[in-house]
């Protein structure tokens, strides 16, 4: 990382742009800190970017004087899922793009107080009012969220009852749905020209990206020539191999053997990181392996009582994903149909 003193010197007021107001001291209220959070990133086609972020020191905020509700909802896994199933029955269009700086946009309802950014200093008794949630806040998900969402109800878009971060709309008899996880958007609809329209109408007031819809939060959408979308998530079985040095391992029949019995233990062994690894076959298991799911349930049930039989059960479930990581859900054209299954005494 370059060090942050080798940039030109700046005004602290030529970083503000509506973010933030500089205004004396207060003799009373909290004053957060801040810190420059540094990442390098690299582009698909491997082009090394080096950011920088602003994050304020949130955890020192107290409940009911810097902040009140901080829940924000995320589309559900599940939502997704039916949707791509509507788009390839009803042969939608995918648009996928992401709102750069996000939180940023939001705005706050109570008056916050932040030392000013190392090396944008402008005076020594001065501190920055701010104007917009910054990220590190702990209202700042929940201020983007009814931002963007009072947003798209003055685009006529309305949120669906059963998943508040689905929003659908009618643009010129063409019914379009709105898919937001956090700062990830994905629209849907027959009109390619019209869903353009939108992300530039959102551009206008919110800085937006044009992504690549072979991907979207986890998933790995692959839209066949004939129409159909095949959802996978290959490279993050290989990620998760990796991280349990289980690349090379020999590939399983089945996800969990019929003989293997598993019982609960007093201690667990802490050597073994079996917590970690039911977490990342949790999300697996949820997004486009329902073959895992048995499997993953029943050693979820020793997150807090695992040795080494438990840990070996757990590696048995990843030889079998090396052997089946291109397995996923395909969506298929035809009449869609809801079923039902229930148990019969």
């Amino acid at each position: 990382h370059r060090d942050l003193h080798s940039f030109p010197t700046r005004r602290s007021s030529d970083l503000e742009n509506n973010t933030w107001t500089i205004v004396p001291r207060p003799k009373f209220g909290k004053i957060l800190k801040n810190r420059w959070v540094y990442r390098i990133k690299v582009n698909p086609d491997g082009n090394i970017r080096y950011k920088a972020r602003l994050v304020v020191k949130g955890f020192h905020q107290q409940h009911g004087i810097d902040y009140d509700e901080t829940f924000a909802s995320v589309c559900c896994y599940e939502s997704i899922r039916v949707l791509l199933a509507i788009s390839v029955m009803e042969n939608l269009r995918i648009v996928q793009c992401d709102v750069k700086t996000a939180f940023l946009h939001g705005d706050l309802e109570e008056t916050i107080y932040m030392q000013q950014p190392e090396g944008y200093e402008e005076g020594k008794d001065k501190v920055c009012i701010l104007n917009k949630s910054l990220y590190g806040l702990k209202q700042a998900p929940r201020c983007w969220y009814s931002k963007l969402a009072k947003f798209l109800e003055e685009l006529n878009f309305n949120a669906t009852t059963s998943d508040p971060c689905v929003f659908i709309g009618t643009v010129n008899k063409m019914r379009v749905y709105f898919v937001i996880y956090v700062d990830d958007i994905l629209l849907l609809g027959r009109d390619n020209d019209i869903l353009l329209n939108i992300v530039k109408q959102m551009n206008s007031v919110f800085k937006i990206t044009i992504g690549d819809t072979r991907s979207f939060v986890g998933f790995e959408i692959n839209q066949l020539q004939t129409g159909d979308i095949f959802l996978g998530q290959a490279a993050y079985v290989e990620k998760i191999l990796s991280r349990f040095n289980m690349t090379e391992c020999k590939p399983a029949s089945v996800p969990l053997q019929p003989s293997r019995e598993l019982v609960p233990t007093p201690n667990s062994d802490t050597r073994y990181p079996y917590p970690r690894l039911i977490g990342a076959l949790l999300f697996l298991a949820r997004l486009t392996r329902p073959d895992i799911t048995y499997a993953v349930s029943k050693l979820s049930q020793f997150m807090t009582s695992y040795n080494k039989s438990h840990w070996e059960a757990g590696k048995d479930l990843l030889r079998y994903l090396k052997g089946t990581k291109h397995l996923g859900l395909l969506y298929t054209k035809g009449a869609l149909t809801l079923k039902g299954f229930g148990l019969c005494k």
